[in-house]
Parts: structure tokens; sequence; C-alpha cells
């Protein structure tokens, strides 16, 4: 689950007439939805400061301008976040560090946020499953390429929130139970003391196979219990 805002960048998003950052379950409007695996672009730069993606969406250019601004705020701090080599945590220290820009950025903007594209579903230091992933990865390719491993991540972690348990493999519950069990026990049994201490793919599918399951347990499709406090302290909540 994406993380939220930290509320002074919630707070502040919304002062100088500056669009209100979008928080969880409101609807963004013109947002793509891709598969839990996420997808990425890399096409060529953006003409005129925009970005089309297959689908036809386009970011208008002077939401392109704000959202680069955006992007050349946070590279420094996420640039050196590596999904190939790191832990699964250093995405959400790197994701934390990017907060902290947003925040500067916001106050040096006289509380503004520098861009809000809500027809196209980009909003300001906010990302989630609806997001338009590939004008987002368009853009940072082009114009801020230190940012493209830290965003890449960001989509697939995104895309958890709308996992089904099919995308595992998975068809019952008592499966679902199971695997997720396993994997924890079998981290555990390695060393590591949380899902931030796993590689980065196989922190986001068991997350992507946890979240899945709870969605059903919530619908009440799934049985409630069958997890333990081993599985939710290792796992914890994102």
């Amino acid at each position: 689950m994406r993380r939220l805002l930290p509320l002074a960048l919630v707070l502040l998003s919304g002062c100088g007439g500056a669009a209100a950052t979008t928080l969880p379950g409101q609807s963004l409007g013109g947002g793509q939805t891709s598969g839990p695996g996420g997808t990425t672009s890399t096409n060529a730069t953006p003409p005129a400061g925009q970005a089309t993606q297959a689908t036809g969406v386009v970011i208008p250019a002077a939401c392109a301008t704000g959202f680069v601004e955006y992007l050349k705020a946070i590279e420094p701090v996420v640039s050196g976040f590596d999904p190939a080599t790191d832990k699964f945590g250093d995405f959400y220290a790197a994701d934390d560090a990017a907060g902290e820009k947003g925040i500067e950025l916001l106050i040096a903007n006289d509380s503004r946020a520098t861009y809000s594209c809500s027809e196209v579903g980009l909003e300001f230091a906010y990302f989630d499953s609806r997001s338009p992933w590939a004008a987002i990865h368009e853009i940072a390719s082009a114009q801020a390429p230190g940012t493209v491993g830290y965003l890449q991540v960001n989509e697939k972690v995104s895309n958890t929130e709308i996992a089904a348990m099919s995308d595992y493999g998975i068809t019952t519950c008592d499966e679902a139970v199971t695997r997720i069990k396993q994997d924890v026990a079998a981290e555990t049994a390695a060393g590591a003391d949380s899902v931030d201490d796993m590689s980065v793919d196989e922190g986001i599918e068991l997350l992507g196979l946890y979240n899945a399951y709870l969605a059903q347990v919530r619908a009440e499709t799934c049985p409630r219990d069958e997890l333990g406090n081993d599985e939710f302290g290792f796992i914890g909540v994102r």
C-alpha cells in the first residue's frame, strides 16, 4: 500500500489556491491502471514538455513543467536507490526522503504545488495504481533519469493495492495463507527481521499477495484470523 504523504505536505499542498493532494480512495480522473507487476516506458524525449501514453493520455505542458521541477528536486535523494541490489526497505527510505523534498519544494514555492493535473491522474507528490505511469516514466527517463529506478518500483508497489490472488498463481484462501506463512518462515530463517530486509522484487511479491489476501478477508470471501502475529509483524503496515 502506498504510504500516505506527511500531514504537513497534505496541508501545504491545499494552500494558496493549489489543488489539494488526492488521498487514497478518491477518484483520479483519467488515470490508467496497469497490472500488479507494473510496466514501464522509456520513450524518447517528450515533445514540448508533454508526454503521451500509448492510451492517448497527454500531460498538459504546464503540468509537465511543474512535474519535471518536482522530479529534479527529488532526484538527488532517490538516485542512489538501486532496485537490483538494494533491499526493499531502501525503497521506503528513498520514498520518505522524496516526501521531505516535496515539503521543501512547497515551502520554496509559497505553499503552492508545482503541478496538479487531476484530469489525467497526476497529483503533486502522490502516486498510486491509477497514476498515468507510462507518461510519468517517459518524462522521468528524459528529464530526471536518476528517478527512474525509484519510480519503477513505486509503480510496482502502488499496483499491489489492486493485486488479486490469481496474479500469484493462487486460487484459494488456504493456498494464500500457506504461501504467505511459508515465505515469512523462510525469510525469517534466512535472517530477515521484516519484509524490508528482502530483495525488492521478492518483497513486492510478498506484499502483493498479502494485500490481495487481506482484500478477500475484508470482502468476507476468505476467513479472518488465519494469519498470525509472525506474519503481521514481518510484513507490517504498508
